[in-house]
């Protein structure tokens, strides 16, 4: 992974490590740093992040720990942070594909619309992840109704889902 300087037409390698950068779900750009999936001999494919400096060059998140890979479905960026879609586990438990907030480099879980043990939402299966000024949409199978619209409020007034059934 390399970053160019236009103004001086500098060029450094930021990365030896990460292999890949984008090539699963892209890149989201917050304004100070970019957010990537990225693959790397030891942990597999895992969450990103540069700030364009080799120390800030790194693998952000082992939604997956270990060389197995995670699969990360969506990233967008919202305000200073990020919203991702990936299977995960937390506090070594996997949780399917669930919605993360990245907010400077703490990785949260907000959102499981298919909680249980080893099971999953397969969010993103179809459409992709939309953010609007104050909700962010997905399609995800809760397990009871298929694949339906979920909506999470991203305001700092609400933390909650809303699932909506035609």
């Amino acid at each position: 992974m390399w970053t160019t300087n236009l103004a001086n037409g500098i060029t450094v390698q930021l990365s030896t490590e990460l292999l890949a950068p984008g090539a699963q779900v892209g890149v989201a750009n917050n304004g100070e740093r970019l957010l990537f999936d990225c693959i790397t001999a030891t942990r597999g494919t895992e969450l990103c992040v540069t700030d364009a400096t080799p120390l800030g060059t790194r693998v952000l998140h082992e939604f997956v720990p270990g060389a197995l890979p995670a699969d990360l479905r969506g990233i967008r960026t919202i305000g200073d942070g990020w919203l991702v879609v990936a299977d995960g586990e937390v506090d070594g438990a996997p949780v399917g594909t669930s919605l993360w907030t990245v907010q400077g480099d703490t990785v949260r879980m907000v959102y499981n619309p298919r909680p249980g043990p080893s099971t999953s939402s397969e969010a993103l299966t179809y459409g992709e992840l939309i953010v609007a000024p104050e909700v962010a949409f997905v399609l995800a199978n809760d397990g009871t109704s298929g694949h339906e619209w979920h909506r999470w409020s991203h305001g700092e007034l609400s933390d909650d889902w809303i699932v909506i059934h035609r």
